[in-house]
């Protein structure tokens, strides 16, 4: 199975990298058990984003994502990816 991990990361240095966070959830959407070694594997830009209950900006990067969420400042509450970038409250 490392063989379609490999694949994975072959296609995505030939995809142009300003697509580079469509290209990895793409890539998710067909092989979700791969999920994890592709995010750790492929950087992905920073990116902020708002907590909808109180309007505050909190960072979205590989250091607060705990699989298909992120981590917030506030504690228990985790923002999820699942519904295309959206975030709704875990």
């Amino acid at each position: 199975m490392a063989e379609l991990v490999d694949s994975m990361l072959d296609l995505m240095r030939r995809l142009p990298p300003t697509k580079t966070q469509e290209n990895v959830y793409a890539l998710i959407t067909i092989c979700p058990e791969y999920a994890d070694d592709l995010l750790g594997s492929v950087d992905q830009p920073l990116q902020l984003r708002t907590d909808r209950a109180t309007g505050r900006e909190y960072l979205a990067c590989d250091y607060n994502r705990d699989g298909e969420s992120y981590r917030y400042v506030t504690p228990c509450l985790l923002y999820s990816l699942i519904f295309e970038g959206r975030s709704r409250l875990v």
